[in-house]
């Protein structure tokens, strides 16, 4: 979709990667929670966030709500439903249980008919999971669970890793906890934008972290990051600066150490930059000055896109053995940082 099709005129909330656009113009959403009747919305503020509780015990009775939403859409405010499935951590069965399953999906469904079809012009979306980023620690490891592992392990891809364990376990939480809200979401529109708030752990390793948060293995569902350092695609900023991330399967402890280091550089040299999976380049390096690949994760079809890159005037950093592309520069490691120096060698 093109700018020029976002007429002036549409008063609904439309998604174009990487912006929201509301009323023909970029919207840059700023949430506020909201707790209690009356309350005065400080400024800046430009959508409410609405809790409701929809966990297989709830009375879906969300009238109160409703009126609240009322007030505020007339005020001119846009929605966020903050929905709480109980996600994960507080089900009372295995993942596997189809009566839970069916059960909160009543309840996506129940918002469907009763407050999305009403509000659906004002509202940025809803949120389905409000939790830790890593979902190792929410999920229940029965025996079940820890059966799949090993399964999961064995598959081709995984069998020869030599990540540490509680990385691949976070990997494996990480199918299993995004393929649940999956199923989830797509028993909805289309239309509906649907999120998770992730919270990240100050422990968590930047290179885990933007592997937990792989846009590609997300789909649909928009990613809402609290505490991270890291750039992300909820309030995108233009950058000249781009990191290649390689493919959510890719298992190799090497590369995530490399990325780590890459991401420590750029945060502590406060370069401004975004991260695009492999599989996004083509649509994504619009405006990138630089994009850092490491070269052993790139598939053929990424170098080939990298090929197109340096055509359209683009340099590529590339961290291992060069590829041979037109415009290429290696990635030194120093004391005071590659980007340090190559802002002093650019006169910046």
């Amino acid at each position: 979709m093109n700018t020029e099709d976002i007429s002036e005129d549409t008063e609904r909330l439309v998604w174009d990667k990487p912006y929201f656009y509301y009323q023909g113009k970029i919207f840059n959403p700023n949430l506020y929670e909201w707790q209690a009747e009356d309350e005065e919305i400080p400024a800046g503020y430009n959508v409410i966030s609405l809790k409701l509780d929809g966990k297989v015990t709830a009375s879906l009775d969300w009238k109160k709500i409703e009126k609240v939403a009322e007030n505020y859409s007339k005020e001119g405010f846009l929605l966020f439903w903050d929905l709480d499935l109980g996600l994960f951590d507080r089900l009372e069965f295995p993942l596997s249980n189809q009566t839970q399953f069916l059960s909160l999906l009543l309840s996506l469904e129940h918002f469907r008919d009763n407050l999305w079809n009403k509000f659906k012009d004002q509202t940025l979306g809803v949120n389905i999971y409000r939790g830790p980023v890593n979902f190792k620690s929410q999920m229940s490891w029965d025996d079940e669970l820890q059966s799949n592992y090993r399964e999961w392990k064995t598959t081709r891809g995984n069998e020869n890793d030599q990540l540490p364990f509680s990385t691949s376990q976070a990997l494996f939480a990480r199918e299993v906890g995004v393929e649940y809200l999956t199923l989830l979401a797509n028993r909805m529109p289309d239309e509906m934008p649907i999120f998770a708030i992730l919270n990240k752990d100050l422990s968590l390793s930047l290179s885990l972290e933007v592997q937990l948060t792989h846009r590609e293995r997300w789909g649909r569902l928009h990613l809402i990051i609290e505490n991270s350092k890291l750039p992300h695609l909820f309030n995108f900023k233009p950058a000249p600066i781009g990191v290649c991330l390689p493919h959510y399967q890719w298992r190799d402890q090497q590369t995530y150490q490399e990325l780590e280091d890459i991401l420590h550089d750029l945060l502590n040299k406060e370069v401004a930059f975004n991260i695009i999976p492999e599989n996004y380049l083509l649509h994504e390096w619009e405006g990138l000055d630089y994009l850092v690949v490491i070269s052993p994760s790139l598939t053929r079809q990424g170098k080939r896109n990298l090929q197109g890159f340096c055509a359209a005037g683009g340099t590529v950093i590339t961290v291992g053995p060069s590829l041979g592309l037109a415009k290429e520069i290696p990635y030194v490691k120093s004391e005071k940082g590659f980007f340090s120096m190559m802002n002093n060698k650019d006169g910046q």
